[in-house]
């Protein structure tokens, strides 16, 4: 074991000076420099390359070094693995399976989830290391022939004045370069380590990982060593890095646009058509992505001792957070690359803090005469630069500001769609059967004059469909989330004249969602306390933003339904016109006000802006009292009071966010 501190070496040899193992503790010195001035790990990586050659440790034989961080754990069926392979014919570099069970009942949800996905990936490490080269290597759990250790080496030196923060990518760049693709190998040993134990800790590990990965890529390109490296060989390796950058960092853009289109209930398109091709691929790629989740999840929890029911809670947990949490996971890599195109491409290193407390700033460091008979705490678990690393409060730099800024908006998006597609469709149901009752009883006992807008005036059937609707009076945008809405300004249904009626297309259950699966001939019933009326459909036209001709009045009578088209970034509209089968009523028409633009289905309320600022400035100020409550109440009672109470603000907010979109939308 190496560490930076003499007292700490001490004190791990005296610990573990009658166990069945030998533990030699090296402390790396303070005045210790490389040939190449490297920095951070690979600096205490080259020592010990440095003490080897001079023959530090010496064992007969071919040697292998097993690379652990500090808090892993490998047990004994895994060691025995690991022998097997080593005893047979093993590659020069190898690599097993981490999972992330330890400390689990201490590590936040999020953080659980987050790192389910990493013991799922290692399907991916072993394909790659058997099949080089491999666009990264795990630090740990890394298996090295010490005769190719040392001629590798960790001496990297700098790039760009800056130290290396991916030091084994770098020993697997130069290794690739040095021993090709014969040296990489898969031993199939699991080591066992524990998540992160904050999301910011989380964000900062992905966030170095792709720097990291960066300055190997600038190495590549740069450093005097790979110049005699075959171009073929450095293109295939280049390639394979940027790849598994780019994918892993254009995640957050791309899943934040993902979320809206999984979750947008577009009608299905025709079979066997490219449109479907995409949509199952699709659908099948959010499906392959939700399960990688759950299978990491299932190999972290073998090492848990959990009942059934926890079991399935953890399942249904990382289910629900998983949208969220593949967010964050690709929030920090999207800031990283965003960094270093912008050509801010200093690094800092800090490692992972392994306490769930942070450790007081007074905590002795000395450890000597008098120590506990026991290890501290901080020691068994703290980062290599010291417990100081984690007691302090980490200052955010701007960029992280920004990546927490866009996982902030990106969840505020994700359950605003989420409110959208999914809850408005349950506010869109209960009007119908409050406004069918209701419409009922007018048929029964019908009132004269023009209805008051949001009344129901009609009973809509379309059999193609399989739909029957309730057609309110008005088209403003909140008339239109009870149901489709008659335009005031014309005939009523079975009058003569064209009727116009508006519906939504996606959101409030999307009464007109499959409009554009009429076809010519087809029928259309309404009912209404005149009496009941057939149409035909005649004809299926798209009209432009400004094109008002379908609104017009006609010289014969017909019914038009207007929805929005495309569906969900709406930039026309899509109106079935059809004709009334039979004569129409003979009744005097009555005089209605003219229909303003705001309500013809393509414009929003603007009224509702003043409404949204009050509504939001109430629950920016509820979400900072529940923070502050949290400082003093327990958090279950913080969460039980404060959560019903942001809900129904958030709620508010969305109701009202949602009048400045479309009326037709």
């Amino acid at each position: 074991m190496i560490t930076e501190s003499q007292d700490e070496a001490s004190y791990l040899e005296s610990r573990f000076s009658g166990s069945g193992l030998q533990v030699l503790a090296v402390c790396l010195p303070s005045f210790y420099v490389t040939k190449n001035d490297t920095r951070l790990k690979a600096r205490a990586l080259q020592y010990m390359v440095e003490l080897r050659r001079n023959g530090f440790n010496a064992r007969p034989g071919r040697t292998f070094i097993v690379h652990f961080d500090e808090e892993t754990v490998m047990t004994e069926p895994h060691v025995l693995v690991l022998l097997d392979y080593l005893s047979r014919s093993p590659k020069a570099i190898t690599q097993g399976p981490i999972l992330y069970p330890l400390e689990w009942e201490k590590t936040p949800w999020i953080c659980r989830v987050i790192e389910s996905t990493r013991p799922f990936g290692c399907s991916e490490c072993a394909q790659v290391m058997q099949n080089p080269p491999p666009p990264h290597l795990h630090g740990s759990n890394l298996v090295v022939d010490q005769a190719v250790e040392d001629q590798v080496g960790w001496d990297f030196g700098r790039i760009d004045g800056q130290p290396f923060i991916a030091e084994d990518l770098l020993f697997g760049i130069r290794a690739y370069a040095l021993l090709g693709d014969e040296a990489f190998g898969w031993h199939g040993a699991t080591a066992l380590e524990q998540p992160p134990l904050s999301l910011y800790w989380a964000l900062q590990q992905r966030v170095r990982w792709v720097l990291g990965a960066l300055q190997g890529l600038r190495a590549l390109s740069v450093k005097a060593e790979y110049r005699s490296m075959g171009r073929a060989r450095k293109l295939k390796l280049s390639a394979s890095v940027y790849l598994r950058i780019a994918t892993y960092a254009l995640g957050f853009p791309i899943g934040l646009l993902g979320l809206v289109f999984l979750i947008h209930p577009a009608g299905v398109p025709e079979v066997l058509t490219p449109l479907f091709g995409l949509r199952i691929f699709l659908l099948l790629s959010a499906l392959g992505w939700i399960l990688s989740y759950q299978i990491g999840l299932r190999r972290n929890l073998r090492e848990q001792k959990l009942t059934w029911w926890n079991r399935v809670l953890h399942h249904v947990a990382t289910l629900a957070l998983t949208p969220i949490v593949g967010l964050c996971e690709t929030a920090g890599p999207y800031v990283a690359l965003v960094r270093w195109l912008a050509g801010r491409r200093q690094v800092a290193w800090t490692p992972t803090p392994k306490l769930a407390e942070r450790p007081s700033a007074a905590t002795p460091r000395v450890v000597g005469p008098g120590a506990p008979a026991t290890m501290p705490a901080w020691l068994m678990t703290t980062s290599r630069l010291g417990p100081t690393s984690a007691s302090r409060r980490p200052r955010r730099s701007p960029a992280v500001a920004v990546g927490l800024a866009l996982i902030t908006a990106g969840a505020a998006i994700l359950l605003f769609a989420t409110f959208e597609f999914g809850m408005t469709s349950v506010l869109y149901q209960r009007s119908q059967q409050t406004l069918l009752a209701d419409f009922k009883t007018r048929i029964a006992t019908p009132a004269k004059g023009v209805a008051a807008e949001g009344s129901p005036v009609a009973l809509l059937t379309i059999p193609r469909l399989g739909a029957t609707q309730v057609v309110v009076q008005g088209t403003s945008p909140r008339d239109l989330d009870d149901g489709p809405g008659h335009v005031s300004a014309t005939p009523m249904p079975g009058e003569f004249g064209n009727v116009v009626i508006m519906g939504r297309r996606t959101t409030y259950g999307g009464p007109f969602r499959d409009l554009d699966a009429l076809r010519p001939g087809d029928q259309i019933r309404v009912t209404t306390s005149s009496g009941a009326f057939a149409y035909t459909v005649k004809q299926i036209a798209q009209t432009g933003l400004g094109d008002a001709s379908v609104l017009n009045g006609t010289a014969d009578s017909r019914l038009t339904l207007i929805t929005s088209t495309p569906a969900f970034l709406p930039t026309g509209r899509l109106a079935v016109v059809a004709s009334l089968q039979g004569a129409p009523l003979d009744l005097p028409q009555l005089s209605a006000t003219r229909t303003p633009v705001s309500r013809l289905g393509l414009a929003g309320d603007t009224a509702s802006i003043s409404s949204i600022i009050v509504w939001g400035l109430l629950l920016v100020a509820g979400a900072w009292a529940a923070v502050a409550a949290g400082r003093r109440w327990p958090g279950a009672v913080r969460n039980l009071l404060a959560t019903p109470v942001l809900l129904a603000l958030f709620l508010v907010v969305c109701t009202n966010l949602n009048q400045l979109l479309p009326g037709t939308l």
